[in-house]
């Protein structure tokens, strides 16, 4: 059996279609943003696997998770992922929140439209949740847990 094992999550990438929006998004919702920079280290293409890769790059914390935001210059990226949460290979992000129908207003505010209504203990347990779906296919379920 193969060692290894792993101790924690670095970061989270997410490839967007345009870096200013992404950040104008995540400076929203409250995350520390640095400033986005060329990426075109010669190095970058061995690790992604893509020759001749450029991106802008900066990297988005929201409460000590870290997300990457990547805008690909080189080569463009063809189009945003499209996937139904029931589609192999679909991906969302969960954010445990206070005020869910607030938070729900502010991310359709910032062109994230909620699949439905905030529902409210879904599966008998002490939490609302509802999934939000904004540019390029990026979604968001927001959780908030009922005080006990």
């Amino acid at each position: 059996m193969a060692g290894g094992k792993v101790i924690d999550v670095d970061h989270i990438g997410v490839s967007v279609s345009d870096m200013a929006q992404a950040r104008r998004f995540f400076e929203a919702l409250g995350a520390e943003v640095t400033p986005d920079y060329l990426y075109d280290d010669p190095k970058i293409a061995k690790i992604v696997g893509i020759d001749g890769v450029q991106n802008r790059i900066c990297l988005a914390t929201l409460h000590g998770k870290n997300f990457e935001l990547l805008q690909y210059v080189q080569p463009v990226g063809q189009q945003a992922n499209n996937h139904r949460p029931c589609d192999p290979g679909h991906l969302h992000i969960a954010l445990q929140v206070e005020n869910i129908e607030g938070m729900t207003e502010r991310m359709r505010e910032h062109g994230f439209e909620p699949a439905n209504p905030v529902q409210h203990n879904p599966t008998g347990s002490p939490l609302s949740a509802n999934y939000c779906y904004g540019f390029d296919g990026l979604v968001f379920e927001l959780i908030e847990l009922e005080a006990s």
